[in-house]
């Protein structure tokens, strides 16, 4: 398992409860590995990966919330 070292980034995408499958948590170990958990999603990035992966998740939150997919999300 390891210990966080430095958490990045900790949001609820929605406010509706659903045992946080709307919730995304990027944080760094203490060995320097960086981890997104993204529902069932949990990926270990290296450093050459950190940079693609973050224009990838900004991307995608943001046509996320343009195209207002979570509006009948139960």
């Amino acid at each position: 398992m390891g210990k966080v070292k430095e958490t990045y980034y900790d949001k609820l995408i929605s406010d509706t409860s659903d045992r946080n499958s709307n919730r995304i948590r990027v944080y760094r170990k203490m060995d320097d590995e960086v981890v997104i958990h993204f529902r069932n999603l949990k990926i270990t990035l290296f450093r050459d990966d950190i940079a693609e992966w973050k224009e990838g998740f900004t991307q995608a939150l943001k046509e996320l919330q343009d195209k207002d997919y979570f509006r009948n999300d139960l």
